[in-house]
């Protein structure tokens, strides 16, 4: 597994130079190819893998609904995560004062904390590989409609958009990249959808 170090931008002007190590991830491995890599590690069919995942769910929200975690060993423990609404944030304090409704909070997530023993695991099997140099987070000033007319511009020279090429274009990180090239493409009225699977995904512009 790569990992970057990565440089924070100074904001506050303190001179003060603050890293961090992340993972240059690959790709995301989608639903179908985790089945594949699944049947081969428990020689389980994909049907059945999907029901016990699909059940794991349900099982851990029955949980959730009595009012308790769920610890699983070799996997970890599961929690509620829950927050304030956003429209709530602001107009409590100034509507209210400190009066809080139940209609103010809402399941925000779900908190998932690593069992001990997985992790230690994965410590000793994955070796960590440095990638060269320092990348620095640029602060991005262009708006999400900005960068969408950007990957348009591209499109009507090129016939498809990569990630990669979204990256370049935009300045952003990979994985936000990849996540907004996928947003464009799931909403109905753009005219960017996508093509191909898993790491072999571009983007085109839709016919017509």
């Amino acid at each position: 597994m790569n990992y970057t170090f990565r440089e924070l931008p100074d904001m506050q002007n303190t001179g003060e130079r603050k890293v961090y190590p992340k993972v240059d991830y690959c790709g995301q491995m989608t639903n179908e190819e985790f089945l594949h890599m699944m049947e081969k590690v428990t020689m389980l069919q994909g049907g059945t893998i999907q029901a016990v995942i699909a059940g794991m769910a349900k099982t851990i929200g029955l949980a959730f609904l009595r009012g308790d975690s769920v610890k699983i060993d070799g996997l970890g423990i599961f929690s509620v995560k829950l927050g304030m609404k956003k429209e709530s944030e602001t107009e409590i304090l100034k509507q209210r004062g400190e009066r809080y409704n139940t209609t103010d909070v809402e399941i925000k997530g779900v908190n998932f904390l690593t069992d001990q023993q997985w992790l230690k695991s994965l410590r000793h099997d994955i070796e960590l590989n440095k990638s060269r140099g320092i990348k620095t987070i640029r602060k991005i000033e262009s708006t999400e409609e900005e960068r969408f007319q950007k990957a348009m511009q591209y499109l009507e020279n090129q016939p498809f958009i990569t990630v990669s090429d979204y990256v370049g274009l935009t300045g952003l990180g990979q994985t936000k990249a990849k996540m907004e090239l996928r947003k464009f493409a799931d909403n109905p009225n753009s005219c960017i959808t996508r093509k191909g699977n898993g790491s072999h995904v571009v983007y085109i512009k839709k016919q017509g």
